[in-house]
């Protein structure tokens, strides 16, 4: 009799022990899902941000950011930038960002998150999201960079300010 109980708990803790796992393997995937919805490069563009940047595109301007300044109230700052094609075929622009050029804050590589090159069917426009983490410098609040769009190595349209906040 003490044999079979001792089987009995024996394969009673390994059940628990296969559903601990199970459930805390889900528990990962879930968390690591969600984290990652979060910082999707994809997001959708709200309506009102479109809205704005397609306003500023329509007035003439290639490119353009519809708010330029944002305090910081998360890790990661979201700027949209907007560019309109104005030529008849597809054409790649490179959005550049000068790490070094930002002033009152230090940005690394992997706070940066954007698409460099973007593919822009002719007379038609494209936003991309770009995300960024300041890592302030001790006694600035704000941290202030320039964003450029490049075509074949020319610059394309006004570079665009972009200022982050320390809330």
């Amino acid at each position: 009799m003490n044999k079979k109980a001792a089987i009995q708990l024996s394969a009673n803790f390994i059940i628990i022990l296969i559903i601990g796992i199970v459930l805390l393997g889900m528990g990962f995937y879930i968390f690591n899902r969600v984290f990652q919805e979060g910082m999707d490069l994809n997001r959708e563009i709200s309506s009102e941000t479109d809205r704005q940047i397609r306003n500023i595109l329509d007035s003439g301007d290639r490119v353009a950011i519809a708010v330029n300044e944002k305090k910081v109230s998360g890790d990661y700052s979201d700027f949209w930038i907007g560019i309109r094609n104005i030529y008849d075929t597809e054409k790649t622009f490179n959005i550049i960002i000068n790490k070094e050029g930002f002033q009152g804050c230090t940005i690394y590589d992997e706070n940066l998150q954007y698409f460099e090159e973007v593919s822009i069917p002719g007379n038609d426009y494209a936003a991309k999201l770009i995300l960024i983490k300041p890592v302030y410098d001790e006694n600035s609040n704000q941290c202030s960079g320039i964003v450029r769009v490049k075509i074949e190595n020319n610059d394309y349209g006004s570079p665009q300010l972009i200022t982050m906040i320390k809330p």
